[in-house]
């Protein structure tokens, strides 16, 4: 298990930890939450607030094309994310740390539940590596063909804003019942008030408030050379509370519900919420020789056909009625799966909540299963394929403007599209981990096209490994025609080719 302790590099509202002060170092951080005294009494700063824009295109069937082939919709999935200033984020990993010991001594005592809830945990594989969702999927589908029936459903159910709606008397009860308290003591109420009831600053109305502070990107604060974002605490009131900045999390939920997303202890938290009802899932599903998983709000049944109806019904009653949560039954699929002996393939038929056909394959952690087939989901490589696109598009066109600055000036300068960037980023070229100068490059999305051939194995290697076998005659093409579009000159080959 990873250390809980580890200074983090991002910028905040007070200075990163060892930057100012040498006293502010992991010795310091160890013995500050140590003491319960000083978590009793800590003063928790607000958190920063920024937004993940995730573009998603999926098979529609209400969108027929001419050709007769199903259409995309095209959806944007906005995802808040909070993170805490530094010493609060130390505060929260010490407890997240403290929490999942307890929760993994319960999880080692059942192999079974230990192997039903899978995410936000270190799952050892083998000696050299935990699992990852690749291996997760991979035993799903094994287990599926694997079934001795010859009728079983598969489900998958989703939880609608997971961390948006866990009810905090539901997580208070559960905090106490994990360390036998009838009453949290003064350190745990404390900290279960500050992630429960957090104030929080959007970054994007804070950072164009900021003095001498380069406005272009967000990313600039994990990249600042700056110690912090405010130079003072005097500077911080008077940005922050003269311009109103200060939001309440939770409101429209009367602080009542909600834990926010990207601190050190959501995760485990989610978790913690979820405990008792995985337990009772699995009483269900156990005895049908059935399996259940659950990757944070995302949930997998497998039972036989004849006991799908009432196995969803006491689950989501379950959910419902324990955790205050809500299923999303516009996302309910339930695939049927037959076949005639042990030794045939599936057939799959897989519809929504309406009973309405969408497709012959299940979707799991990324990856399609056919009844024989394993594969990366389409929009998973469609997305691969769109960002490799936009990868060329944003170097020609960095390309065209300095090949139109040369002409202006009359000076030679570097006018082509630089090409190292891309084949190490997005091509096999760097899908090897290697660490050159230094830095180590752990890869790119090729290398997990890779790795998940080789985990699901060789049955699957080839099928998984043609998804992406045209990527290197798409990014010469996408070059050449950027090329000829700003007529840009060729690159220089390198000296080392």
């Amino acid at each position: 298990m990873k250390d809980w302790l580890r200074l983090r590099p991002y910028i905040h509202i007070s200075p990163r930890l060892g930057c100012k002060s040498k006293k502010r170092t992991k010795h310091y951080v160890t013995t500050y939450v140590n003491d319960s005294e000083n978590l009793a009494i800590h003063r928790f700063s607000p958190l920063l607030h920024y937004k993940i824009v995730d573009h998603r295109y999926k098979r529609d069937g209400s969108k027929k094309l001419e050709s007769g082939k199903i259409g995309r919709a095209y959806k944007v999935k906005i995802r808040p994310i909070y993170y805490a200033n530094h010493l609060d984020a130390q505060i929260f990993a010490f407890y997240a740390d403290k929490i999942n010991k307890r929760l993994q001594e319960i999880y080692e005592s059942d192999i079974n539940l230990s192997n039903s809830v899978i995410g936000y945990r270190a799952i050892q594989s083998n000696a050299r590596r935990n699992k990852c969702t690749i291996d997760f999927a991979r035993e799903v589908f094994e287990f599926i063909s694997n079934h001795k029936e010859h009728h079983i459903s598969v489900v998958c159910l989703d939880i609608a804003s997971f961390f948006d709606n866990l009810n905090h008397s539901v997580l208070k009860s559960a905090w106490g019942r994990l360390f036998e308290q009838v009453l949290l003591s003064k350190e745990d109420y404390q900290v279960f008030k500050a992630i429960t009831r957090p104030y929080y600053i959007d970054l994007e109305e804070l950072i164009p408030l900021l003095p001498d502070f380069d406005k272009r990107s967000l990313n600039l604060v994990n990249k600042s050379k700056r110690a912090s974002l405010f130079d003072s605490f005097q500077q911080f009131r008077s940005i922050v509370y003269s311009n109103k900045l200060l939001r309440k999390y939770g409101g429209s939920n009367n602080g009542e519900k909600g834990i926010p997303q990207g601190t050190p202890i959501s995760a485990v938290l989610s978790n913690l919420y979820f405990l008792q009802s995985d337990i009772e899932i699995l009483k269900i599903t156990s005895p049908l020789e059935g399996l259940y998983r659950r990757y944070s709000d995302d949930i997998l049944l497998i039972c036989p056909t004849d006991q799908v109806e009432n196995v969803i019904k006491t689950v989501k009653d379950i959910i419902e009625r324990q955790l205050s949560l809500k299923i999303q039954d516009d996302k309910t699929i339930i695939a049927n799966l037959t076949r005639s002996s042990p030794t045939d393939s599936w057939t799959i038929n897989a519809t929504n909540s309406k009973g309405q056909t969408v497709g012959q394959s299940i979707g799991y952690l990324g990856f399609e299963f056919d009844g024989s087939r394993i594969r990366i989901r389409n929009s998973s490589i469609s997305k691969y394929y769109r960002g490799l696109k936009r990868a060329i598009r944003r170097r020609a066109f960095y390309a065209k403007v300095q090949l139109e600055k040369n002409k202006l000036s009359n000076v030679k300068e570097d006018d082509w599209i630089f090409r190292a960037g891309i084949f190490r980023k997005k091509t096999h070229l760097g899908a090897k981990r290697k660490k050159i100068d230094g830095r180590v490059f752990w890869g790119n999305y090729i290398s997990y096209v890779k790795n998940a051939g080789h985990v699901m194995g060789d049955t699957h290697m080839k099928s998984i490994n043609r998804q992406v076998r045209n990527h290197w005659k798409i990014v010469a093409n996408e070059i050449e025609r950027h090329e000829k579009r700003y007529g840009l000159p060729k690159a220089p080959k390198s000296k080392n080719s």
